[in-house]
């Protein structure tokens, strides 16, 4: 008398359903959540409601640049409407120049959430670069590093009302 033995599934034939994934059990009880949409923003929000408590970024040897998962979340959603307040909108190139750091990250976040499009700039070009990357790109607003400014004056000078300050994401009127 022989048993057929069931053949195993490979990875790749394995069909993942809601209810295959709901009863998926870890060692540590946790279970893991949907993420409906392969986003950088579905992947901010999945993250922040798992994990909200805990740090999610922070500089090195930097307690009080520690930002938790929720505290990102609600940074970017704060950002991105405030850039739609701003008129900001789908397509808009908005350039990063700066070091890297929470901030920095934030401010991809809130840009890239309403479907803006992020240019990120090195902080090592020089400031004919900077300014030849800007025209190229079409920026409408620049977020820089307080340290980087004098790179991009002749910029703010064509687009007054376009300024964001890195270190505290605030907005520089003209």
């Amino acid at each position: 008398m022989s048993k057929k033995r069931a053949k195993k599934k490979s990875p790749d034939e394995i069909v993942w359903t809601k209810r295959a994934i709901k009863k998926i059990k870890r060692a540590d009880d946790l279970r893991p959540k949907l993420v409906y949409s392969y986003t950088m923003d579905s992947l901010v929000e999945a993250t922040a409601s798992r994990y909200g408590k805990r740090v999610a970024l922070k500089l090195y040897n930097d307690e009080h640049s520690a930002v938790t998962y929720s505290q990102m979340q609600h940074a970017k959603d704060a950002i991105g409407l405030y850039l739609m307040d701003q008129g900001f909108g789908h397509g808009d190139r908005i350039a990063l120049l700066g070091e890297s750091s929470p901030t920095w990250l934030l401010a991809y976040f809130g840009i890239t959430s309403i479907g803006c499009i992020a240019v990120p700039i090195l902080p090592d070009f020089s400031s004919k670069e900077i300014l030849e990357i800007l025209s190229h790109s079409e920026a409408k607003a620049v977020v820089v590093n307080t340290r980087h400014f004098e790179k991009i004056v002749p910029f703010i000078n064509d687009y007054p009302e376009a300024l964001f300050r890195m270190e505290d994401l605030f907005h520089i009127p003209s």
